[in-house]
């Protein structure tokens, strides 16, 4: 069956995507927010993360430091039974991440756009997931690089592809056009493929933005 990929490039968006699916009554395993080891927090899970579809019990352990550090290994030869222990917090958060995500079955996946192309690259039963993509939505595609969408695109080859984002924000970073590289690399992903006329845009009619009274103090640090 088809598996929607949401993304976006910063870890905040994706968040921000999860609470929406929240309130929409999205669950029992059909979505599933896949992030690094290093942005799971068990204080403060993030809609639909490994921490957030615990069970409270499991949850609490892992809040308290109370988390599994040991495995059960049965070696294929003799079928004896070892007791492997994990060195660090991180290595049996690894091993429990990746055990979690054996066992559920997606049909909405979030994550940024840098660990979807990633993931896709290490063999698990996620990337089997990733591969069953029909439709692929980048949110914030304004901060998309050029690169990085050729990259979706060969990626997820039979996905269609929608970008949402805003044309008149600043571009990805700044680049020097006299690099070879440096232009592809900073262009918007949406402006690009806007100025082929050959991607069909629909424009929004309705926009939330924060009142000018609450980002002015913002622009002032970052503009001067």
């Amino acid at each position: 069956s088809s598996v929607q990929l949401l993304l976006s490039v910063q870890n905040v968006a994706v968040d921000n995507m999860g609470a929406a699916l929240k309130k929409m009554h999205y669950g029992g395993g059909t979505v599933y927010n896949m992030k690094s080891n290093k942005k799971l927090s068990a204080q403060n899970p993030a809609p639909f993360d490994f921490f957030d579809q615990m069970s409270e019990q499991k949850l609490s352990m892992w809040r308290n430091g109370e988390q599994p550090m040991e495995r059960t290994v049965v070696k294929a030869r003799n079928r004896r039974v070892e007791v492997v222990e994990f060195a660090t917090y991180e290595e049996s958060l690894n091993f429990h991440r990746r055990e979690f995500e054996k066992t559920v079955y997606p049909r909405i996946i979030l994550s940024t756009v840098e660990m979807a192309l990633q993931k896709m690259y290490t063999p698990s039963k996620l990337c089997s997931d990733l591969a069953s993509v029909t439709r692929v939505i980048v949110d914030e595609a304004s901060l998309l690089t050029e690169a990085a969408l050729y990259a979706i695109i060969r990626r997820f080859p039979s996905a269609r592809i929608v970008l949402i984002g805003d044309d008149n924000q600043l571009p990805p970073f700044m680049y020097d056009g006299k690099i070879l590289g440096h232009e592809m690399a900073g262009r918007p992903a949406l402006s690009v493929a806007m100025k082929t006329g050959k991607v069909p845009v629909v424009e929004l009619n309705e926009v939330y933005r924060a009142p000018p009274s609450l980002v002015a103090p913002y622009n002032r640090l970052a503009y001067g």
